[in-house]
């Protein structure tokens, strides 16, 4: 849970939206990110963005694992 915090607030930076819920008062962190994921059309293309590229990522890792 950690690393996807850390993919999701680096996406946020990313996308210049940290400083778009300034003016929305949080108590939390968490509180910002999940406003930012349910508001924001740009985070959650990013973020399905980063899961289908750690989906294919495990895709590539499982054509090496043995076959049983």
């Amino acid at each position: 849970m950690k690393r996807i915090s850390k993919h999701i607030t680096g996406l946020l930076l990313a996308s210049g939206m940290a400083g778009a819920f300034a003016s929305a008062p949080v108590s939390t962190l968490r509180e910002a990110l999940v406003e930012a994921m349910t508001e924001s059309p740009d985070v959650m293309a990013s973020w399905y963005d980063l899961r289908a590229s750690v989906e294919e990522q495990r895709v590539a890792q499982g054509g090496v694992l043995p076959k049983s």
